[in-house]
């Protein structure tokens, strides 16, 4: 069984004080997967792969006003940015979240260029942490 790490969402206030990966969150999901780093490595893979899909749905939510969609795209990228410590864009998609819940949905626009900016930093940071865990090892 995959345990989210217990991380309340900061405010999206603090967002920018965040790091971009919390070891401590991938230490969390080594635990709760009996430490099989391979299994670690799969998340942090799949998570990489799925960012542009997850973006292109946001953007293409938020520009059809899909409350629904947003939703969805918004907790995807807040659990699964949990899961892998990737704490800033995981704080953008509750900020997502709740924009959606308020029924604000002009102001996701915006955001949009942040979740752009944030998800592309986090994956590289994350794919550099892949290559320096593969060197070492």
């Amino acid at each position: 069984m995959v345990i989210i790490p217990p991380y309340a969402t900061p405010s999206p206030e603090n967002a920018g004080h965040l790091p971009l990966v919390e070891n401590a969150a991938l230490a969390a999901l080594l635990a709760s997967l009996d430490h099989d780093e391979h299994a670690v490595d799969g998340f942090v893979e799949t998570f990489i792969d799925h960012w542009p899909k997850r973006l292109r749905r946001a953007e293409e939510s938020v520009a059809a006003q899909d409350t629904a969609a947003i939703y969805d795209c918004a907790l995807s990228i807040k659990v699964s940015g949990q899961m892998v410590g990737a704490l800033r864009l995981s704080t953008l998609g509750s900020e997502l979240e709740s924009l959606v819940r308020s029924g604000r949905l002009d102001d996701a626009v915006p955001l949009l260029d942040e979740l752009r900016a944030v998800g592309d930093e986090t994956i590289r940071a994350l794919a550099e942490a892949r290559r320096r865990h593969y060197h070492a090892a």
